[in-house]
This record gives C-alpha cells, sequence and structure tokens, in this order.
C-alpha cells in the first residue's frame, strides 16, 4: 500500500473490533471515502465491507450509478465504491464531492502518464491518496514515478528530474557490463530512492501474516497421512 503514512488508520482493518473503532470516527467526523477498483473485484470489496463493518455504502456502476450519485451527493453515504471506467464517465460528479480519502485497487494500472485512465485519476480531486498493488514496478522505473506521482505528487520530482537523479544512474548500475563505478553509484542511487520512499510505503509482508499461514509440520503431518492411507489402501486391493 502506498500513500501517507499517517493516513495508514483510515484503511479499513480486518477486525471486528478496529472497524467499529473507525466506523464510529467516520461518523464523527462526516467523513466519505471513495474506492476505485477493476470490475472483476468491486463487489468483493462490497461484499468485505459488509461482512466487517457497518458502513453505509453504495456501488456507482451500472444502470442505478445516476441515482446512487444523487444520494451520494445528499450525504446518503460514508463509502463509494466504483470502477475506472465509471469514474472516467463520472469524473465531474464524483469531483463534487469532498471525499476525506480516495483509495485505488490495482493502482499500478496508472503506470503511464500518457494514458487517459492516468489522467483522470490525477484529474480526480482528493488530497489523501492511499493505493494498493503487488506490482508496483512492472516495466521501467518510469512506472514507479507515476504511480507514486499520483499517490503523492512531486514527492520525486518531475518526470525529467526523476530520469536524472534516478532512473538513468539505476538503469545504468543493472547493465551486464556496467563498471564498477557505474555499479557503486547504482546501488548508492538505489539505496537512496528506498529511503525517501520508505515513509510512503505500508509492506504487508510474510512475518505480518505468519500466524495466520499453515504451519510446516502440519502439512508435512497431513501428507504423511495421506501417503499412509494410500499405501493401506493399495496393499488391502492387492489382497
Amino acid at each position: 500500500m502506498l500513500g501517507a503514512v499517517e493516513y495508514a488508520d483510515l484503511v479499513p482493518a480486518c477486525s471486528g473490533t478496529a472497524i467499529t473503532h473507525k466506523y464510529q470516527l467516520i461518523v464523527l467526523l462526516n467523513m466519505v471515502f471513495l474506492i476505485v477498483s477493476p470490475l472483476s473485484v468491486l463487489f468483493n470489496w462490497r461484499d468485505e465491507l459488509e461482512t466487517w463493518g457497518y458502513f453505509k455504502l453504495t456501488v456507482i456502476h451500472g444502470n442505478r450509478k445516476d441515482f446512487e450519485l444523487v444520494r451520494l451527493k445528499q450525504g446518503k453515504y460514508e463509502i463509494a465504491l466504483t470502477t475506472y471506467e465509471t469514474l472516467r464517465l463520472c469524473l465531474d460528479d464524483l469531483n463534487s464531492i469532498e471525499w476525506s480519502a480516495v483509495i485505488v485497487d490495482e493502482v499500478h494500472k496508472i503506470k503511464n502518464p500518457k494514458a487517459r485512465v492516468t489522467e483522470v485519476m490525477k484529474a480526480l480531486r482528493c488530497n489523501i491518496r492511499i493505493g494498493l498493488t503487488g506490482t508496483i514496478l512492472q516495466n521501467n522505473m518510469e512506472e514507479l514515478w507515476c504511480v507514486m506521482d499520483w499517490a503523492v505528487p512531486g514527492c520525486l520530482g518531475d518526470k525529467k528530474q526523476f530520469i536524472e537523479k534516478y532512473s538513468h544512474p539505476i538503469e545504468l548500475g543493472q547493465r551486464h557490463n556496467a563498471t564498477k563505478r557505474e555499479l557503486a553509484t547504482g546501488r548508492k542511487v538505489m539505496q537512496n530512492l528506498t529511503a525517501k520512499m520508505s515513509s510512503l510505503f505500508l509492506r504487508r509482508t510474510k512475518a505480518l501474516i505468519s500466524s495466520q499461514l499453515p504451519k510446516k509440520d502440519d502439512r508435512h503431518d497431513m501428507w504423511e497421512k495421506v501417503e499412509k492411507f494410500q499405501g493401506a489402501e493399495y496393499f488391502h486391493k492387492a489382497l
């Protein structure tokens, strides 16, 4: 997840108690949030929010989007869910609302600064922007700049400054025929870039969710039991 760390508490947590406290905060401050996601996971977001919280939410998509937009402007909802495409179609309407934060799923979709989807996302008025992605960098360093410049505008300078200060020396150091000087410079610049971005990231690492993962011993025991069962069945049939 990327965005300003101080706004991390605005992201719903997977805990009933935590959700309740955040819900009370939303009601108290009259907050309203926008969640943008691909259509393929739009209703997954709705289902999870309904499972873990008591939010007044709506889906801005499909035949009812105009009706729901009217109710949204009337302050009937606390969370609005929409897709990238619907956001493009309804940008003016959605910009008429003072959003407390916008959360964007699969934010790597705005990796191209010239793409229409990127232009629309940058035109959405909201000071607090939070992006979720597992692949912030797919092909080149400029993609990283584009996503970060949406989340925290200007945090890495403009595109030209980013290329000169970070992208070019890092890519030079990654070439198979890089000189020792280029390699050392590339590593140093990468360390500086990592340090600069560290306050803007919240990473969901294996260490954070280790308690939710099955233990290796448990899996081993399971397969051992399966193998013993198969062996017993084979022996029984052989008789």
